[in-house]
């Protein structure tokens, strides 16, 4: 639903957030993380980068967008987490 036919937009914002987790985990003293939870992943415009950033970690992806997980559980190996409006009934 992002990415309107412009690819550098799009995965720059990816790249711009990676670079943003880089500088805390480096602030923290850390390489990479065992867990990523990417919520609101859409259909992984960050998720693209993290998961190729981060291959040991275990990726969830949570969405309301059910179409937007479903992508990405198959594209990423992410676990699927469906979201509502509702986030007491998210079944974390």
């Amino acid at each position: 639903m992002m990415y309107e036919g412009h690819p550098t937009p799009y995965f720059l914002s990816g790249y711009s957030a990676l670079s943003c987790i880089r500088k805390a985990l480096d602030q923290a003293g850390k390489k990479s993380v065992p867990s990523i939870l990417d919520f609101a992943c859409g259909h992984g415009r960050v998720l693209r980068s993290l998961a190729a950033n981060f291959p040991e970690a275990t990726l969830t992806a949570v969405d309301s967008n059910k179409g937007g997980v479903d992508f990405c559980a198959k594209a990423f190996a992410a676990k699927s987490v469906y979201s509502n409006f509702d986030f007491s009934n998210l079944g974390v």
